[in-house]
This record gives C-alpha cells, structure tokens and sequence, in this order.
C-alpha cells in the first residue's frame, strides 16, 4: 500500500526541468546497463474500449524532450477483440518493418506502456525483424516498475529523474492515443446519425462523407448543394 502511493506521488510531481531530464536520461541509461547513449526514445501505446475503435500511438523524445513532428498514430488492422499484447505486436510489426524499409534511424529505446506480456509481444516482433540488439522496456502503471532483460522488474526510487522520464513519455504516449481513439469514436457516431435517415444506405452515407468531408460540413449544406452529389439526388436531399 506505502509502495503504491509513492508511485502515485511520483507520477504527480512530472514537471521535470530540462538539467533534470538529462540527469535522469543519464541515471536511466546505468539502470539498464546500457553501454551507448540514450537520446532518442519511442514510447508505444494502445487505446480502445472492449476492442472497438482500437488504436496505437508513438511519441518520441530526443534528450528528454518531446518531439511532436515525430509522433504517429495506428489504426489497428489485423487484431479484433480485447488483445492488447496482439496490438502492440502490429503496432511494433508496421512501424520498425517500415522503418527497416525507409532505413530510418532507430530510437535508442523503445518503451511500451504495460508488464511483461506486452514487452513481450514487442520484443518477439522487433527480433523477428533481426533487430535483437534494439532495447525495449515495458512500464507497468500499477508500482511503476521497468521490465527489462532479467525476470525481476526493476523499481527506481519514486524521486528519481530517471523514472520521471520514464512517467512522462509514457504518460504522452496514453494521452496521444487516448485522444485519437475519442476523436474516431466521435466521428463514428455522427456518421451514424446519417444511418436513421430513410433512403441513405452505406453507399450514400460514404458519397456524401467523401464529398462533405464530415457531417458537420454536410449539416451546414443547402438542399441545392445536396442533391448536387452525384448518386443522391433532389429526393434524398430533401430527406437529409
């Protein structure tokens, strides 16, 4: 219980300053027994509800500060249902096979949000890349602990800057994937309002989203403008 609110108080005191950050980049890199630099860190995350509308996030950092023209977002594609550890995997699988493809730079670390079973899907598709030597680490949320190489995580004190790197990047990762997944939820139901309406079936819906572009554009259109798009029709406008 005392090693629960420790976490706690330590994801609440983030605002790390830029020295700190480089401190605790530093402090980070000895806990891992990592021999090259630690600039560049990629942290993964996934975001759904019961399996629907799921998708993944990657946000970067270069010496503790985000990089924001570096994050990107997935829509899952292959998985269905609630499996988050087979989500991480595709994430893993499409971002580093297009990296390899690209010849991109690869991050110094690669940090997934979750314990040893999505740290363990991660790592089975970076070595079934050949990327065996790329570090990868999975932070738990419950204690905040490091799973890394050996069976026993490691637990860095609450005031560490290293952790305080660690909480943040992860952190960005939750909030990045958190808010692409409410803006495909809300999406998804203003386009279903377009389904209660008579006469518009799937083919309809997707010519006037496509042309309208969304349905709050399609909600400030005139009747005229309406039945313009072609495969509606005066009839059907007048409806919408």
């Amino acid at each position: 219980r005392r090693a629960v609110k420790e976490r706690i108080r330590a994801r609440k005191t983030l605002a790390i300053k830029a020295g700190d950050a480089q401190a605790g980049i530093e402090e980070l890199r000895r806990a891992l027994g990592l021999d090259q630099p630690l600039r560049v860190i990629e942290a993964y995350d996934i975001s759904n509800i019961s399996g629907t509308h799921a998708v993944g996030s990657l946000v970067c950092s270069v010496d503790g500060v985000p990089q924001k023209n570096r994050y990107r977002m997935f829509r899952i594609k292959t998985v269905e249902g609630i499996d988050d550890p087979g989500m991480m995997a595709e994430v893993i699988r499409r971002r580093f096979s297009r990296a390899l493809d690209e010849k991109e730079r690869l991050p110094d670390l690669v940090l997934v949000d979750g314990g040893i079973t999505q740290l363990g899907a991660a790592r089975a598709q970076l070595d079934a890349l050949g990327l065996r030597d790329l570090p990868a680490a999975g932070l738990a949320k419950r204690f905040e602990e490091i799973f890394w190489q050996q069976r026993d995580p490691i637990r860095l004190s609450p005031d560490s800057n290293a952790l305080k790197v660690l909480v943040q990047i992860r952190d960005e990762a939750h909030r990045f994937a958190l808010t692409y997944h409410r803006g495909l939820r809300l999406k998804r139901i203003r386009e279903s309002m377009l389904d209660e309406i008579e006469g518009i079936g799937e083919k309809r819906k997707q010519l006037l989203l496509k042309h309208f572009g969304s349905v709050a554009r399609l909600r400030k259109a005139s009747e005229q403008e309406i039945a313009e798009v072609r495969g509606v029709g005066a009839a059907v406008a007048r409806v919408v």
